[in-house]
């Protein structure tokens, strides 16, 4: 989606005073008490939308890398009295090796309303989240993640594999972006990976193939969906308190699990089916971890945030995320409602 570095918007407002005292409104209509009002009101309901109506703040990954987003070219949507939409894109770097490698894309997906109790919520639909992935995969964030998960150090030290196997295996990498794709009502994150078995004397590297099915939310159909233009958009409207806990909100489990190992450099076969089978059969015990898990990740991402503007006595703080799901005719789209209050701006 083309990129507009650029958005300008007028925000029209008038203010009056009243006043149960004559002589006090006597003197505030003399001396233009409404123009002054509407002078402040209007510079801080400016300020206000202007920072609700803005893509979300750069995302700091480290070593230099940030996830930053920007405003597309589709126009903003404006529903008076409910909410206003702004579509904005990710911005996507190059590999170095091959520039022309790039992300899928699927395009128009279904968007649900933002929530009754929810200041601001943002969409990110199949290909925003695909983006996502890609840079998150590009600049080696993932990876450290994967790294700082030790799989290969707990599958390692497990007493069934210390007493009864002699593999060992080495930390996971990825070897191509994630990707994001309905699968029914949810959402499913296919990977490609690559894993180093050490068996008594042979060494071989396997290829992991394996997919995570994320089911967020009570019941995605129970929201009210919408086709939105753009691949994703910002929602600010009006709510109060009282939203679930994020991480109650999620579920993730393992939905696929594949290994085949190089025999040579082009030539693949199936590899210890057994244990890919028994780790299948365990699936049920991934499940809180890798719930509490991406929970974690969105928390890291989203809570404490503060969204303000030079200038203003307050920014608005995200104080819980809680994402949901839509999926629909093969496309789909990821939905949080944003819980957020108003406090004084740090100095």
């Amino acid at each position: 989606m083309p990129a507009a570095p650029e958005m300008r918007f007028r925000i029209a407002s008038r203010a009056e005073l009243e006043f149960g005292n004559r002589v006090a409104q006597w003197v505030s209509d003399h001396i233009g008490g409404n123009a002054l009002a509407t002078r402040l009101a209007r510079d801080e309901i400016d300020g206000a939308l202007l920072s609700a109506l803005m893509p979300p703040p750069p995302f700091d990954l480290g070593n230099g890398q940030s996830l930053t987003f920007t405003y597309c070219s589709d126009p903003p949507e404006i529903i008076e009295g409910s909410f206003g939409a702004l579509p904005f894109a990710v911005e996507l770097g190059r590999l170095a090796g091959d520039p022309s490698v790039l992300p899928p894309k699927r395009g128009k997906a279904p968007h649900l309303a933002i929530g009754k109790d929810a200041q601001l919520a943002i969409d990110l639909d199949v290909d925003a989240l695909n983006a996502v992935l890609f840079e998150l995969w590009r600049g080696g964030f993932l990876d450290k993640q994967l790294a700082a998960a030790a799989l290969d150090a707990k599958f390692n030290a497990d007493p069934i594999v210390q007493e009864l196997l002699s593999l060992r295996i080495s930390p996971v990498r990825l070897a191509l972006p994630p990707v994001i794709a309905p699968a029914g009502d949810h959402l499913r994150m296919s990977a490609d990976a690559r894993v180093t078995i050490v068996d008594g004397p042979s060494t071989t590297v396997g290829r992991v193939w394996g997919g995570l099915d994320f089911t967020l939310g009570a019941d995605a159909a129970h929201g009210d969906a919408r086709d939105t233009k753009g691949g994703s958009a910002t929602r600010a409207g009006s709510g109060s308190d009282g939203m679930p806990d994020a991480i109650g909100a999620i579920e993730v489990d393992l939905g696929a699990l594949e290994l085949s190992c190089e025999r040579t450099v082009t030539k693949l076969a199936p590899c210890y089916s057994d244990l890919v089978a028994a780790i299948r059969g365990r699936g049920s015990e991934f499940h809180g971890a890798l719930s509490t898990a991406f929970a974690a990740i969105l928390t890291d991402i989203f809570v404490e945030r503060r969204l303000g503007a030079s200038g203003l006595p307050a920014d608005l703080v995200i104080e819980r995320a809680v994402p949901r799901v839509t999926a629909s005719g093969g496309n789909g789209s990821l939905h949080l409602d944003l819980a957020a209050s108003l406090v004084p701006t740090l100095h």
